[in-house]
């Protein structure tokens, strides 16, 4: 996604740090009512690794994990919703906004400062040791 946000030293009103699903849903009300955001996100959505999921109710089928992360993602740049891809590699609290540093995947840093922060980083799957279970969970057969 592009990124459309307000300038680097602005003070935001929120920092979201992921850019999965719930990451995307914070950012397109964020960007809908207008609020000054940065949503960063690190690339690794457990969501494109589901095949098929029937948790979203107007998909009675099912869709994947990939095709609602392109939708998500579609629908957030039309409201121009601020995503930047890259890491928040520090965060700090302080009395009156929280300070952060991101990291590009060109490794260039810059500072970001949010009254909020929104941590949608997601789930780590601990896998148990099955036989080809990357084929297994890419075919459905294990969630």
């Amino acid at each position: 996604m592009r990124e459309n946000g307000p300038e680097s030293d602005a003070l935001l009103d929120c920092l979201i740090v992921g850019g999965g699903p719930a990451g995307l849903t914070a950012a397109l009300y964020l960007a809908r009512f207008n609020r000054p955001f940065l949503a960063v996100n690190g690339g690794k959505s457990r969501a494109s690794s589901i095949p098929t999921s029937h948790n979203i109710p107007v998909f009675a089928e099912g869709v994947s994990g990939t095709e609602i992360l392109t939708r998500q993602c579609a629908h957030a740049e039309r409201y121009a919703a601020s995503v930047q891809d890259g890491l928040v590699t520090s965060l700090r609290n302080g009395p009156d906004f929280f300070t952060a540093v991101v990291e590009t995947k060109d490794s260039d840093t810059r500072q970001v400062r949010a009254r909020h922060v929104l941590l949608a980083t997601g789930a780590v799957d601990i896998e148990p040791d099955l036989p080809d279970l990357p084929n297994a969970v890419q075919r459905g057969l294990v969630r």
